[in-house]
């Protein structure tokens, strides 16, 4: 019976040529774009609070916050996000005179992040007892509130009336109950009112009317996008695959400082990836005294140190080293991780001066702020 459904063509179908003219309008919007400025945006409503006072709902609210971030803390500890920090943080929202949880989660330009959010909330959902009652919504601020990242992800494999009645109706269709991906599909009646308003959303999902279960494949390519992506609490199997370790020059005091704050290492690559096409590092952290160090990176941020070019920062090599970290030293370090017989340390150099710069632009903005 699936495979007799007319398929939405990634291609042909309205949410993803929507969603990249909604971007594209974004960034022509925006002065300097940057990969700081993407976010996962988390909607969670209680699906019985119709019928509960104001403090009883936040009351639930602020104990189901707690659980979440409990299960990130917990679960996600080893995980490298490239923001650094726990994972998405939560606060009270209102939508429509409807108080909910809405959370956010700062990926910048790793993806990766963004889908660790995405697998660990459905498998909150499926296993907490306080969020069996809730309905999920993500939403990507790259994509637009009207674009639904599941259904986004799943476009290959939607029915086809989800491209007939296009994206901004979907708004409020898609949700995450219970672990599963569930859709309102329209009526079919006369005068159907087709653009829901969230309340409109959540009375069908409490009466259970219209429901559909996301299609089996449409269910797939999520979980293929997702499945490998939960349990980050422990060291397993999973980890290396997400993270790289290499060998780093940097300053003693900076070492030192990454030692006790590992943490800061994902504010350096934040802040060198936002400032590195407007201005130079100026020299607020020397570049000398230098030390070997072995530090672990994600891979996003390892790919995104190695490769970055900019105005101020022309080659993706050592050979240009910025004005203000011009030294003997530094020359005398430049030959030494080039021997041949220590292969492993070439690209230290190159990596500890973008760090060291991102910290340097990080206490600049400090400085002028």
């Amino acid at each position: 019976q699936i495979n007799s459904l007319p398929v939405l063509k990634m291609e042909d179908g309205s949410l993803l040529k929507e969603a990249l003219l909604e971007v594209e309008k974004i960034r022509e919007n925006s002065e300097c774009y940057s990969g700081l400025e993407n976010k996962l945006v988390i909607d969670i409503f209680l699906l019985n609070q119709k019928h509960q006072d104001r403090l009883e709902c936040f009351q639930k609210l602020v104990h189901i916050s707690e659980e979440i971030n409990i299960y990130f803390s917990n679960e996600t500890s080893l995980y490298p996000w490239f923001s650094g920090g726990d994972g998405p943080t939560f606060g009270f929202h209102v939508t429509d005179g409807i108080p909910h949880l809405r959370g956010y989660c700062w990926y910048g330009s790793s993806v990766t992040d963004e889908w660790v959010t995405v697998a660990s909330l459905i498998e909150i959902s499926r296993k907490q007892q306080s969020l069996k009652y809730c309905a999920i919504k993500f939403w990507d601020s790259d994509d637009g509130e009207e674009m639904s990242l599941l259904l986004i992800e799943s476009a290959m494999f939607l029915p086809q009336w989800v491209n007939e009645i296009g994206p901004v109706a979907c708004k409020h269709r898609c949700w995450v109950v219970r672990g599963d991906i569930l859709i309102i599909r329209p009526t079919r009646q006369k005068n159907e009112k087709l653009n829901l308003s969230v309340e409109e959303g959540l009375q069908y999902l409490r009466e259970s009317k219209g429901i559909d279960y996301l299609f089996s494949d449409a269910q797939k390519a999520i979980c293929k996008r997702i499945d490998h992506l939960v349990g980050f609490g422990e060291e397993t199997k999973k980890l290396p695959n997400l993270v790289h370790r290499a060998a780093v020059l940097l300053p003693r005091n900076v070492a030192y400082l990454l030692e006790k704050i590992p943490s800061l290492c994902h504010c350096a690559v934040s802040a060198f990836e936002q400032y590195s096409f407007i201005r130079p590092p100026q020299g607020n952290i020397e570049f000398h005294d230098l030390v070997w160090t072995n530090h672990q990176f994600g891979r996003t941020s390892y790919a995104l140190l190695r490769t970055l070019t900019s105005k101020f920062w022309p080659s993706n090599e050592d050979d240009h080293i910025p004005f203000a970290y011009k030294s003997v030293e530094v020359n005398r370090m430049k030959r030494l991780c080039h021997v041949e017989t220590t292969s492993h340390l070439k690209n230290a150099m190159h990596l500890g001066m973008r760090i060291t710069a991102g910290l340097d632009y990080l206490l600049t903005e400090l400085r002028s702020s």
